[in-house]
C-alpha cells in the first residue's frame, strides 16, 4: 500500500501501533477526522512517506522523536490538533521538507535551528505558545517563500541577516508577538516581499524610509505597536500596495497626498489613527479613521 487517503469523513479512535506495518506508504491523508490520542512512535517507521496530512483532528501529546526517521518527507501537515510541548530536535533530519504546517496546536519552547531545512519553501507555526527569539538560523531557510509564524509569544528583535532571504520570501508574517526594538532597515532587502504583517507587537522608533524600495509590496501592516513619528511619503513608490494599517501608533503629521493617490489603484485599505476629537493623523483617503466605529 503507497497511498492511504480517510479524509472528511467521521473516523474516530486512535492511530494504530500497527501502522508501523505500512512500510511502503507514501501518502497518508487523514485530514479532517476525529481521530484522537498521540501521534504512535512507530509513524517513525514509514520511512517512504513522501506527503502526510493530519489536520482538524484531536491528536494530542508531543511529536514522537522518530519523527525524524522521516527522511523522505516533502510535505507534513498537522494543523489545527491539540499537540502541545516542544518541536523535537530530531526535526532536523528532515531536510527534504517543503512544507511544514504544525499551526494552531498548543506548541511550546523556542524555535528550533532552522538551517538544516533549506528546501523548506513554506513554514506554518501560527497559534501556538512558542517562546524566545526568532533566531539567526532563519538565514539557513535558503527556498523559504511563506514564514508564518503569528500569535506566539516571540521576543526580541527581527534577526539582523533576515535580508538573506531577499530572493524567495514572499510573505512573513510575524503579527501579535512581543517583539519589539526599531523595525529593521534589513527587512527593505526582501525585494520580493508581498505581504508585511508586523502588528500586535512592541516594535518601537519610527518606519524605515526604505520600505519605499520593496515594490513588490501589496500588504503592510503595522498596527498596534508602539511605533513614532511621521508617515514616510515615499510610501507612495508601493505601486501594488492594496493594504496599508498604521492605527495604534504614535504616528503625527499627514498621511502624504501622494499615499493617498494610491487609494484608487489598488490601495482600498488604509487605516490610521485620524479618528476622535483630536486626531494625531490627518488623512483625507483613510477607509478607516481610529479611533472610530470600525475600529477595535
Amino acid at each position: 500500500l503507497k497511498y492511504l487517503a480517510l479524509s472528511n469523513n467521521k473516523f474516530s479512535g486512535t492511530i494504530s501501533k500497527s501502522i508501523a506495518h505500512l512500510s511502503n506508504l507514501e501518502y497518508l491523508y487523514l485530514e479532517g477526522n476525529d481521530f484522537s490520542g498521540g501521534i504512535p512512535e512507530q509513524t517513525g517507521e514509514l520511512k517512504q512517506l513522501k506527503s502526510a496530512n493530519l489536520d482538524g483532528n484531536s491528536f494530542v501529546g508531543k511529536l514522537p522523536k522518530t519523527i525524524g526517521n522521516l527522511q523522505n518527507l516533502e510535505f507534513l501537515s498537522i494543523q489545527d490538533n491539540e499537540l502541545s510541548g516542544e518541536l523535537p530536535f530530531e526535526m532536523s533530519e528532515m531536510s527534504k521538507l517543503e512544507t511544514l504546517n504544525i499551526a494552531m496546536n498548543s506548541l511550546e519552547g523556542s524555535l528550533p535551528d532552522l538551517s538544516h531545512f533549506s528546501k523548506l519553501r513554506n513554514l506554518y507555526l501560527y497559534e501556538n505558545a512558542l517562546k524566545g527569539s526568532i533566531p539567526d538560523s532563519v538565514a539557513g531557510l535558503k527556498s523559504i517563500e511563506v514564514l508564518f509564524l503569528s500569535s506566539n509569544q516571540l521576543t526580541g528583535t527581527i534577526p539582523s541577516n533576515i535580508g538573506a532571504l531577499d530572493r524567495t520570501l514572499r510573505g512573513l508574517y510575524l503579527s501579535d508577538n512581543k517583539l519589539d526594538g526599531k523595525i529593521s532597515e534589513m527587512l527593505c532587502e526582501l525585494e520580493e516581499l508581498e505581504a508585511l504583517f508586523l502588528d500586535e507587537n512592541k516594535f518601537s522608533g519610527e518606519l524605515p524610509d526604505c520600505l519605499n524600495s520593496m515594490s513588490s509590496l501589496r500588504q503592510l501592516y503595522v498596527f498596534k505597536n508602539e511605533l513614532s513619528g511621521e508617515v514616510p511619503s515615499n510610501l507612495e513608490n508601493l505601486k501594488l500596495l492594496s493594504g496599508l494599517g498604521l492605527e495604534g501608533n504614535s504616528f503625527v503629521g499627514e498621511i502624504a497626498q501622494g499615499i493617498c493617490s494610491l487609494t484608487t489603484d489598488p490601495l482600498v485599505d488604509l487605516w490610521a489613527d485620524c479618528g476622535g476629537s483630536s486626531p494625531a493623523v490627518t488623512c483625507s483617503c483613510c477607509s478607516a479613521c481610529c479611533p472610530g466605529a470600525h475600529c477595535t
